[in-house]
C-alpha cells in the first residue's frame, strides 16, 4: 500500500445509531494520483449498521489505493465498503474518526479511508462507536 493517499474526500456525514442505524454522507472527492488526477468529483454515500451515535459531522478523509497506482481511478471510489467508528461528545461538539476499506477490485487492489471530523452530537456528553456496511455512488459523473 502506498504510504501517501491518492485521494481526498471532503463531506457531511450524519449518523443516528441506537443499537441499529444509519450513515448518510455526501461529498467531493480530489484525486491526487492515478490516471484521474486533478479531478473533482462529487458522491453520496449510504450504509446500515449497529453502534451509539447521533451525530453530524464535516469529515475530512484520507484515502488510499493498496494496488497498483496504475489501475487506480475514479471509478475505484465507487461500490461497497465495510466502515468502523468511534467518537467522543464534549459539550455537545462532536469529535470523530473512522476506517473504511472496500471489497477487492479486479485489478487486486483496494480502497483504504482513515478519517477526522468533528461536529454536533444529540447528547452532550458521550462516547460513541459501531460499524456499518453501504456502498459510495459517484453523482453526475
Amino acid at each position: 500500500m502506498r504510504c501517501t493517499p491518492v485521494a481526498k474526500a471532503f463531506s457531511i456525514d450524519g449518523d443516528i445509531s441506537v443499537g441499529g442505524g444509519v450513515n448518510v454522507a455526501a461529498g467531493y472527492f480530489v484525486i491526487l494520483q492515478g490516471v484521474d488526477a486533478g479531478k473533482l468529483q462529487s458522491f453520496g454515500d449510504f450504509g446500515v449498521g449497529g453502534g451509539a451515535d447521533i451525530s453530524i459531522n464535516l469529515k475530512e478523509t484520507n484515502i488510499f489505493y493498496t494496488g497498483d497506482i496504475k489501475n487506480f481511478r475514479l471509478n475505484s471510489l465507487s461500490g461497497t465498503r465495510h466502515e468502523f467508528s468511534a467518537g467522543v461528545t464534549i459539550n455537545g461538539i462532536d469529535f470523530s474518526g473512522s476506517y473504511f476499506r472496500s471489497e477487492i477490485d479486479d485489478n487486486g487492489g483496494r480502497v483504504i479511508g482513515v478519517s477526522g471530523g468533528v461536529g454536533v452530537g444529540a447528547i452532550p456528553y458521550s462516547l460513541s462507536g459501531g460499524w456499518n456496511y453501504g456502498g459510495t455512488v459517484l453523482l453526475n459523473k
